[in-house]
């Protein structure tokens, strides 16, 4: 049998180290996660304070069942109460809105189930003239857990109406 050299011992020895949870894809998560954002139909309006637009963001409820989703908006934008939930059909998903400041807390009246996608719009949303890319925070809170967690940034880049 031949002697491995020194490389070739290194290298099997990486290979035989790595944790499986690293080889996994980024869609074998099991734990919520955005999918989708974006500005709907794509063009503000104009207003004497700026531009009102409508936004959405997708969330795919994987793993444990979400009670909760909290979305921040940045600085200079503003959310409004219009504020609506639906899975992949069209149906409404019953959910309480409470606007502090820059965050928007969903409340669901049943937790949202595993394998469930959310469609989050985000209606009569004022954004400051010149709109660039908006990064609005996503969290969740899960069933049987009472921490905060945090699902990443959805990013919306609105295009004005010509």
């Amino acid at each position: 049998m031949k002697k491995l050299t020194y490389a070739a011992s290194f290298m099997l020895a990486i290979v035989l180290v790595t944790p499986t949870a690293q080889a996994a894809g980024p869609l074998d998560t099991q734990v919520p996660h955005l999918t989708s954002s974006g500005a709907d139909p794509n063009n503000p309006r104009h207003s004497h304070i700026g531009n009102i637009g409508n936004y959405f963001i997708r969330v795919h409820v994987s793993g444990r069942s979400v009670k909760q989703l909290t979305i921040t908006a940045p600085a200079n934008v503003q959310l409004s109460e219009s504020i609506t939930v639906t899975d992949p059909s069209g149906k409404l998903i019953n959910a309480s809105v409470t606007l502090n400041g820059q965050k928007a807390a969903l409340a669901f009246t049943q937790p949202v189930s595993p394998d469930t996608t959310l469609e989050i719009d985000l209606k009569n949303v004022k954004t400051p003239f010149d709109p660039p890319t908006w990064f609005f925070s996503v969290s969740s809170q899960l069933s049987g857990l009472n921490a905060e967690i945090p699902l990443g940034s959805a990013r919306i880049q609105p295009r004005l109406r010509d």
